[in-house]
């Protein structure tokens, strides 16, 4: 028996179909009501991935603020690992991965993303655009972009080499501060879930991006909005 295999059982009292890693191979009572169950098939688990992974065309760090989950903050963590994050500052009262409940969600992806702990995210904002960042805050506030128009114009921008036909339509270009180049360095902010981001951190952000929506809440969590954000850029 490998420890890659799980089971699927289903229980003979109330009908439950459900999963059972090897690790609980042991505790074969249905979950849901105790009683006995019947084994159906046991299957080896699949790679975590299949496709050989990408390399960032450029380098993006990420801002949380005063974000209180720790789940969510775990979540975060999951995704800027898998599309090529390299640093996440928390700040204020957002939880860090010294915390049993961030570490339960983050699937150990802060043992290879490097983090560090602020007591003030605007002194930290300010410190990275002294170093030539450029920073998008996620949110609503007024004047907000869609995300789109940062992916197009960074699509524009690695396509500027290539040669056009010599009567194809000049298009506007896109604002210079949009355009994310190979090398360059970005850094995300990710404000409270109630509260927004702090005003002074937008300020300080070359722009804020929204990601559009089809609901009536027109309204993401944290953490799906920064996975929608990051994919919509980085592939």
């Amino acid at each position: 028996m490998t420890t890659d295999a799980y089971q699927i059982r289903l229980c003979l009292s109330c009908g439950l179909r459900y999963p059972l890693d090897f690790k609980q191979y042991s505790k074969n009572r249905c979950p849901a009501c105790r009683s006995n169950t019947q084994l159906l098939a046991e299957h080896t688990l699949q790679a975590e991935s299949w496709l050989p992974a990408a390399i960032p065309s450029f380098h993006f760090e990420v801002i949380l603020d005063n974000i209180r989950s720790a789940e969510t903050v775990g979540l975060i963590f999951c995704a800027a690992r898998e599309f090529g994050g390299k640093h996440l500052y928390l700040c204020g009262l957002t939880p860090t991965p010294r915390l049993e409940a961030v570490r339960g969600v983050s699937k150990e992806s802060e043992k290879f993303i490097s983090w560090t702990y602020h007591k003030d995210s605007v002194l930290t904002l300010r410190a990275l655009k002294e170093q030539g960042c450029k920073a998008f805050a996620l949110g609503h506030a007024t004047g907000a972009i869609s995300i789109k128009e940062i992916a197009l114009a960074r699509r524009r921008r690695a396509s500027d080499t290539k040669k056009k036909p010599i009567n194809e339509k000049a298009s506007m270009p896109p604002l210079k501060h949009r355009w994310i180049g190979a090398g360059e360095k970005i850094v995300f902010v990710v404000g409270n879930g109630k509260t927004g981001v702090d005003p002074d951190l937008i300020h300080l952000c070359d722009d804020v991006v929204f990601i559009p929506t089809l609901g009536e809440k027109d309204s993401l969590h944290e953490a799906l909005a920064f996975t929608v954000a990051i994919s919509q850029i980085a592939l």
